[in-house]
């Protein structure tokens, strides 16, 4: 895809170019009578520009009068409708009458300074690129956008099968919540499902929790870990079974999600350990369930063919960055938790932290934040920057920030819940 971005002002120029980089090759110019001189240049080489964004507050020869000019020439070249270039219009204001009067000279759309990215990339798509879609015709970014956005509304009709987390998993909620429930019980409890059963042995002689016996049955496991870590460690072997795929490279993402969310689920309860929390095994949840939006996406997506696009796939981490948290919050209403949880999963990432936000919300947005810091992060994330605002608010130090990723890390490779 061939841009051409036309604007006077060279910070505009620039902050377009930023967005439009990864779409395909920009080529800019600073005035009217350079953007038809490029223009004319690009189709009289065989590559005419595919998008044109154009300033219409211009001096000399404005926006109006390039597009003008730049319609005219098609014209007069024979270009046929659906061929010709697909021109934006910018403007500092959304200035109804001139976006009108542009539009009946033939420009497609129109967007508006501040310059949002998400509301330009989609206008980009909607004119029907996605960026280099790749060899044999492989999907764009718009019909990928809305393959994604047909699943949440799927989701939301009641038309979307997604996998359930175990009963055993809420039947051990229940049982906690009984003040009466001993260790017997919910050892029978836990021996119904023979699989979680094995792992739960297996992750309590892991070396982060291995005493001087060996444990072989439940109700050791129990009085081991004590009934509150108990439940965390059940819930994470359950969520565990909803990191599956069909194909290898979506496996090896669904992994890295994986460890992922048991980092956050540890930093979140480390850190309500230090802040006294009443139950820092809730923490545990939230950070263990606060991506299942992404993970559940991930899976209804599951298609090799999209790994094989470098820029598609960057493309699928975004849109999917977008949409999550929304989708999460819906998953875990579904599935019958509290509006507690629920805005966990909508919440935890919020660009702007407020002091009267749950406490929890904090937690959970500051043990992402670490997750993310340790390399605890699918794919492109790993490099993001991360903030740690949430520590300042928390009065976390910098001391306990490092003491917490350190336990973090051993509980994280240690145990053998992330195997």
């Amino acid at each position: 895809m061939k841009i051409l971005v036309v604007d006077d002002d060279p910070v505009s120029r620039r902050m377009v170019e930023h967005i439009l980089r990864d779409m395909g090759e920009c080529e800019v110019v600073g005035s009217g009578t350079e953007a038809v001189f490029s223009f004319k240049r690009a189709f009289e080489r065989g590559a005419p520009f595919d998008a044109v964004t154009l300033d219409i507050s211009m001096p000399k020869m404005d926006g109006r009068m390039v597009l003008h000019t730049i319609r005219e020439m098609e014209k007069n070249l024979g270009v046929p409708q659906e061929r010709r270039s697909k021109i934006l219009m910018v403007t500092a204001h959304a200035d109804k009458e001139t976006v009108i009067k542009c539009v009946k000279m033939g420009c497609d759309d129109y967007i508006t300074k501040p310059f949002d990215k998400n509301v330009i990339v989609r206008k980009i798509d909607r004119l029907g690129f996605g960026g280099d879609d790749g060899p044999n015709g492989k999907e764009t970014l718009v019909a990928l956008r809305k393959r994604i956005l047909a699943l949440i509304r799927k989701f939301e009709k009641g038309e979307l099968q997604l996998p359930t987390l175990p009963r055993v998993a809420q039947e051990i909620e229940e049982l906690m919540e009984d003040p009466s429930c001993e260790v017997d019980d919910l050892a029978a409890l836990i021996e119904r499902d023979t699989a979680i059963s094995a792992k739960l042995i297996s992750t309590v002689n892991s070396p982060y929790f291995r005493g001087t016996e060996k444990v072989q049955t439940v109700s050791k496991a129990i009085q081991r870990l004590g009934f509150r870590e108990t439940r965390g460690i059940v819930a994470a072997i359950v969520n565990k079974s909803l990191y599956k795929a069909k194909t290898e490279q979506f496996q090896a993402l669904m992994e890295e999600l994986w460890m992922h969310s048991l980092a956050c689920a540890q930093g979140a309860r480390e850190i309500g350990k230090r802040l006294f929390f009443d139950d820092p095994e809730k923490l545990f949840f939230m950070g263990l369930t606060h991506d299942i939006g992404k993970v559940l996406l991930f899976r209804a997506l599951d298609d090799p063919v999209l790994l094989q696009i470098p820029s598609t796939w960057s493309r699928i981490l975004s849109i999917i960055q977008e949409v999550h948290t929304t989708f999460g919050g819906g998953i875990l209403r579904k599935w019958g938790f509290g509006e507690e949880i629920v805005r966990i999963a909508l919440h935890h990432e919020d660009p702007k932290l407020e002091t009267d936000m749950s406490r929890e919300i904090i937690v959970v947005n500051l043990a992402n934040n670490l997750a993310h810091k340790m390399g605890f992060s699918p794919c492109q994330e790993k490099d993001r920057p991360r903030k740690l605002e949430s520590a300042r608010l928390l009065g976390i130090n910098p001391g306990q920030v490092s003491e917490i990723i350190k336990l973090v890390k051993a509980f994280v490779n240690q145990t053998a819940i992330g195997n």
